[in-house]
């Protein structure tokens, strides 16, 4: 199933905040804990791509070639070098992620699951529901 960058680090706090109040063995626990897991190593695939993608526009000394950094140890940027790298990253994040669901049976969900929580988990461990407004559009009239 395909997911947003944010999809999914939304999902993997989620998940990491319920596991650490739940800490009982459920179906849902175990779920959450293998989709973190895969949730996990989509994120450190794209956290190198994105080391690959500083590296490729941050600025080098003209003559030896070394990469220039700042009193914090920062990749050092030209203004038009920041624009592509910036641009880059966001072209990446924008690219949807392949991720294996582990759909739990609504039957065994513990009680007490937020509206906030479902909404996380829904597409990764959770079926996802039909969007009750879809197909439903505002009309604002000009008074």
């Amino acid at each position: 199933m395909e997911k947003t960058y944010q999809e999914v680090t939304t999902f993997v706090i989620t998940a990491r905040a319920w596991m650490q109040e739940h800490d009982t063995d459920t179906k849902l626990r175990s779920a959450l804990r293998k989709v973190v897991a895969r949730c996990m190593t989509l994120l450190e695939a794209q956290n190198e791509a994105i080391v690959d993608i500083e590296l490729e526009h941050c600025s080098t000394d003209d003559k030896t070639k070394i990469i220039l950094k700042d009193e914090r140890d920062q990749f050092r940027y030209t203004k038009d070098a920041m624009k592509k790298r910036n641009a880059a990253i966001r072209e990446l994040r924008a690219k949807p992620l392949e991720i294996a669901p582990l759909l739990v049976n609504p039957a065994d969900l513990p009680d007490g699951l937020t509206g906030a929580e479902r909404d996380a988990f829904a597409g990764f461990v959770l079926a996802e529901e039909p969007d009750e407004d879809a197909g439903l559009h505002l009309v604002e009239h000009a008074g």
